[in-house]
C-alpha cells in the first residue's frame, strides 16, 4: 500500500513537471535522482511532492498548483488533504487536512471543491489565495446513496454544461449468497 500512496503523489509530480516544463512559479523543480522509486520513459522525471499522507483515492489540482486528495480513510478525523508548494521546488511545504467525510471523488469546478463521500456529495467554496476552502460553508448537494460496503466509492465528474455525474456501483460483484466465496450460488 505504501508504494501505491507514493506512486499517486509521484504521478502528480510527473504531471506537473510535464505540464509546466519542469519550472514552477518560484524557481526550478529538480527531479529526484531516482524518480521517487518508479521507472519512467526517457524524457520524463518525477519528484516526490509529499509522502505518508494517508490512503489516497482521487486528486485534483487547482489552477495555482495546489493539490487536493480524497482519502479512503479518515486521517485524524479528516478526509481530504490539501498541499501547497510555497518555494517552487515541487515539494509540498504546507500540508493541511480538512473535511469530516472519507471518500473517493474530488474535483474543482466553478470556484467550488466537490468531494464524493460514500453516501453523499458535498462542496466547499474556494477562497482566493487560500489553500483551504471555506469549510464552514460546506453544502451537501447530493445524498441518500446507500453504503452497502461493496463498491461504495463515489467518483464524480462534470460535463461541458456543468452537470454533475456520480458513479454508483452495484451492491455486489456477482450477487452471490455468500459474497466473494468460490462456489457460492448466485441470488435468485
Amino acid at each position: 500500500m505504501k508504494h501505491i500512496k507514493r506512486f499517486l503523489v509521484i504521478l502528480v509530480a510527473v504531471q506537473l513537471i510535464s505540464c509546466h516544463g519542469g519550472k514552477s512559479s518560484g524557481g526550478r523543480i529538480i527531479p529526484d535522482s531516482k524518480n521517487g522509486g518508479i521507472k519512467l520513459p526517457d524524457g520524463f522525471s518525477a519528484v516526490v511532492v509529499a509522502d505518508s499522507l494517508g490512503l489516497g483515492r482521487h486528486l485534483t489540482v487547482n489552477s495555482n498548483g495546489d493539490i487536493y486528495m480524497a482519502l479512503l480513510q479518515l486521517h485524524n478525523r479528516k478526509g481530504i488533504v490539501a498541499l501547497r508548494d510555497t518555494n517552487g521546488d515541487g515539494k509540498a511545504d504546507i500540508i493541511k487536512y480538512f473535511g469530516k467525510f472519507h471518500g473517493t471523488g474530488i474535483r474543482i469546478h466553478k470556484d467550488y471543491l466537490y468531494f464524493g463521500a460514500d453516501t453523499a456529495v458535498v462542496r466547499y467554496p474556494m477562497r482566493d489565495g487560500k489553500l483551504l476552502p471555506d469549510t464552514n460553508n460546506m453544502e451537501v448537494i447530493a445524498y441518500g446513496f446507500e453504503n452497502r460496503h461493496q463498491h461504495e466509492a463515489k467518483s464524480i465528474t462534470f460535463d461541458g454544461e456543468g452537470n454533475l455525474y456520480v458513479n454508483v456501483g452495484a451492491p455486489a460483484n456477482a450477487c452471490q449468497v455468500q459474497m466473494r466465496t468460490p462456489g457460492s450460488p448466485g441470488k435468485d
